[in-house]
């Protein structure tokens, strides 16, 4: 039996596991879609013993967005979507506060973000952050995550991101190799010091 310990990765929910809505939050699980990969990109991570973590701001900002009730709902099927696919989502944390109630859970603050490390303990350093959002990006790195930015275009660039402050990724999938091919080096390099 394998005892690798898990480690864990951040990711926001919209524009990286599903498509955003015309709100920007589904309303229900009807109008929840997954975007291409993304299933295949959490087996991947689990595969290699990696558990997902979800931050997310789901405020109820309109009548159409989506209650208690409909995310908890919501909740439950991403999960289950997620675990038939093969995949390991650990915990989801949600701030339901609107922008203006200025909570310390969600960017620019970092409430979530630390709850997340403190009740699951993993390295900072092996931990990446994964979103589209350059507030929750912003947050995560202040925190000192290494962070992935998804940009549905990066595979056009024919340059490289140096002045990019995160590595960029087109979608989930290949965030999720950045993030293996990274924790691999790191265990060289650690192997390395220590065989030495």
């Amino acid at each position: 039996m394998d005892n690798q310990p898990l480690r864990y990765f951040l990711l926001d929910r919209e524009g990286v596991i599903h498509r955003r809505s015309a709100h920007g939050h589904p309303e229900c699980w009807d109008n929840f879609e997954f975007l291409p990969r993304a299933l295949k990109a959490l087996r991947l991570l689990a595969e290699h013993h990696y558990a997902g973590i979800i931050i997310s701001h789901q405020p109820p900002k309109s009548a159409a967005a989506a209650s208690a009730n409909e995310l908890d709902t919501t909740t439950r099927r991403l999960l289950l979507e997620v675990a038939l696919a093969g995949g390991h989502i650990a915990h989801v944390y949600y701030c339901r506060h609107r922008i203006e109630d200025a909570c310390d859970c969600y960017c620019p603050n970092i409430g979530m973000i630390a709850r997340a490390k403190a009740e699951y303990g993993f390295q900072l350093e092996e931990s990446y952050f994964v979103s589209e959002g350059e507030l929750d990006l912003q947050a995560a790195s202040d925190a000192g995550y290494p962070c992935i930015r998804i940009q549905r275009d990066a595979f056009l660039q024919e340059r490289g991101y140096e002045e990019e402050p995160y590595k960029v990724a087109s979608n989930l999938y290949e965030a999720a190799e950045q993030i293996l091919a990274s924790n691999t080096l790191l265990e060289r390099v650690f192997s390395a010091a220590h065989s030495s």
